[in-house]
Formats: C-alpha cells, sequence, structure tokens
C-alpha cells in the first residue's frame, strides 16, 4: 500500500516547482499587472499573487504542525481574509529573486513535513480557514489547488 503522506508531498513538491517556473519566466513588466480585486485591497498585482502564496503556507504551516499532533487547528473566529489582509504588502521589500526562493523553500518544508506524516494523522479532523472541520488530507490537497488556482487566475490576466 502506497504512503499517502509521500504521494501528497510529492505532489506538493511537482506543484510547487510549476508555479515557480511559471512566475521565473513572466517578464518584467508583467509582475505590476492587475490581476484582481478584491473587498480588502482594490487592486492584486502578478507580485502580490505570489506574495499571497508565500504568506499563505507560511501561515497555514504550524496550524498543520499543531493538527497532525493532535490540535484542533485555526482557532474559532479565526479569519482568512483578515490574515490575507494583514499579510498584503509584507513581502513587497523583498527582491522577486528571493520571493521566488522563499515560495520554493516554504514549499519544500511543507511537503517535507507531509512526507512524514502517517494515514492515522491525515485523518485527524479539524478547522481549516476556508474548508471549515476537514481532515488534514484534504486541508493539504487544498494547499496544492491554492497554488494551481492562483497561476491560472495570473495567466488569465497576463493574456488579456
Amino acid at each position: 500500500m502506497e504512503n499517502t503522506g509521500e504521494l501528497l508531498a510529492e505532489k506538493l513538491r511537482v506543484e510547487g516547482a510549476r508555479t515557480v517556473s511559471f512566475f521565473s519566466q513572466l517578464a518584467l513588466e508583467r509582475w505590476c499587472q492587475h490581476v484582481f480585486e478584491s473587498e480588502m485591497h482594490e487592486v492584486w498585482t502578478v507580485r502580490d499573487v505570489l506574495d499571497h502564496l508565500i504568506t499563505s503556507e507560511e501561515l497555514l504551516q504550524p496550524f498543520f504542525h499543531m493538527i497532525a499532533s493532535g490540535g484542533s487547528g485555526v482557532p474559532v473566529g479565526f479569519s482568512i481574509d483578515q490574515a490575507n489582509d494583514s499579510a498584503h504588502g509584507s513581502l513587497s521589500g523583498i527582491t522577486l529573486e528571493a520571493a521566488l526562493a522563499r515560495f520554493a523553500s516554504c514549499r519544500e518544508a511543507t511537503a517535507t513535513f507531509v512526507g512524514t506524516l502517517s494515514s492515522a494523522q491525515l485523518a485527524i479532523v479539524a478547522r481549516h480557514p476556508f474548508l471549515g472541520m476537514s481532515r488534514l488530507e484534504d486541508m493539504l490537497r487544498l494547499l496544492i489547488l491554492h497554488s494551481s488556482q492562483h497561476v491560472k487566475d495570473v495567466k488569465r490576466s497576463v493574456t488579456k
């Protein structure tokens, strides 16, 4: 029987590499391109999207560790919109190269951790800021989808 933690870790690595490759190939003038609007911040640029992928994964990592140890997940009342709003612009002072390296490092840390998880740990149900009560495995699968969805958002904006 295959180890689900190891399979998820590989999927995280593959999607992470795709994400880094995509952003690395963007022309410099594309980084200020408008991608979408939100209630908290009227305009999200390509750079904002990359920064969001970094800060959101960094925010979730401690919760994943806590859940794997039997914790309950994010606190009741935790607002993902508020967390995203607070983090918006927090990485604007680092270079694009540093941001890409930070995403790659963060994703590798997540994948390394996930590769150690047992089936019992992946089955733990806890609170996720978007999914609500769900299995740790589902939270990690959403992390994979999160980056791929935002890459699609950016692709749509840069091909207009």
